[in-house]
């Protein structure tokens, strides 16, 4: 009784199998990637639209506690939606601001949000 030379059929089907998996395996890994990418990339330009609003309200004098403003900005090839308030601190001097940032969409939950100081005008100055 003689043996052809190959694989079985039983073989191939484990190979197959073992192949099917690891491939699965690797679609999954890139999606993921993918997915956490323009994750990261949303991140970071929400970040920066929130530090440019910040900046504009540490320049912008004519802004006082208790004020909120919002508006879009363009950037990355996307339009963000943001809402800044500026409130009171114990100290005199210093007022907080807040910037929430979110995709134009109407979303709900901010992408960032970032907080800073800003001095105000003091009494004889």
């Amino acid at each position: 009784m003689s043996r052809d030379k190959g694989f079985s059929l039983l073989e191939v089907m484990v190979a197959l199998a073992v192949l099917g998996l690891v491939l699965a395996g690797a679609v999954r890994a890139v999606g993921t990637f993918a997915f956490n990418h323009e994750h990261l990339r949303d991140k970071t330009l929400a970040q920066w639209v929130a530090a440019n609003q910040l900046i504009e309200s540490q320049l912008n004098a004519f802004e006082s506690a208790g004020d909120e403003k919002s508006g879009t900005e363009r950037m990355g090839g996307r339009t963000w939606r943001w809402v800044r308030t500026i409130e009171s601190t114990p100290r005199d001097q210093l007022q907080a601001i807040g910037v929430e940032v979110f995709l134009a969409d109407g979303q709900e939950q901010p992408i960032a949000r970032l907080e800073g100081l800003r001095l105000t005008k003091q009494s004889g100055s």
